[in-house]
């Protein structure tokens, strides 16, 4: 079976891309997507076995944090989703100073 991610991906994107010609909301919640989950998708999208330093450093329980815990994917996915939110708060404190600017 065909892996179908890359045209899901492509459609969706060009749903968010009409959207958000008509919704101005639309695009600033997807500003900061790229930016906040470039590490999460280095993480997930790197190949098994390839000897990059994020195998060999970060997969299969290698990279151990503090007091003993062991980085996941979960972590990376729960930072990722953080510097969303706060990227995101941002962008909304920005547009409320703007508006009351005026």
């Amino acid at each position: 079976m065909a892996d179908l991610s890359l045209p899901i991906a492509s459609i969706l994107v060009l749903i968010i891309y009409y959207i958000g010609r008509k919704y101005n909301f639309i695009q600033k919640l997807i500003y900061p997507v790229p930016f906040s989950f470039l590490i999460y998708s280095l993480y997930v999208w790197d190949i098994p076995f390839t000897q990059r330093i994020i195998c060999r450093e970060f997969h299969d329980g290698r990279c151990v944090l503090f007091g003993g815990l062991v980085l996941k994917g979960s972590h990376i996915l729960f930072c990722s989703l953080f510097v969303y939110f706060i990227t995101i708060f941002l962008i909304l404190a920005k547009e409320i100073a703007k508006k009351g600017e005026v």
